[in-house]
């Protein structure tokens, strides 16, 4: 989804032009303070993450903020840790499911659930 796309579904607010040509931010308008959800754009791919805060939002298998990890082990068996392997602390990816590899989460246990692009290069 581009830019303009994103910004046409009246879902995030004010995203900067610049993101055309390389990487950018913006807020969904149903954020809150406490549950700040960000939208990153990437010129060349548009939308590449979702990044949700809050516990209000859950993946289709129910993983959601503060799930534990052995929930979230359950919901999604491929998870692979991208720092420490307890998954009760730790961040990792799992592929989401129906998006053909093309989409991942970064699953934080405790802080954050961030449904991406794969691959993109804005962060990390």
């Amino acid at each position: 989804m581009t830019r303009q796309q994103a910004e046409a579904t009246g879902l995030v607010t004010g995203v900067d032009p610049a993101a055309d040509k390389g990487c950018s931010t913006t807020k969904l308008r149903a954020s809150t303070v406490g549950s700040e959800s960000t939208v990153f754009f990437d010129g060349a791919s548009g939308v590449v993450a979702i990044d949700v805060r809050g516990t209000s939002v859950r993946t289709p298998e129910g993983v959601h903020v503060g799930s534990s990890g052995a929930g979230m082990r359950k919901a999604c068996p491929d998870w692979t840790p991208a720092s420490d392997p307890n998954p009760d602390n730790a961040r990792g990816v799992a592929l989401a499911p129906g998006s053909n590899g093309k989409a991942e989460y970064n699953i934080s246990v405790v802080n954050f659930l961030e449904l991406q692009v794969r691959p993109h290069h804005c962060y990390e």
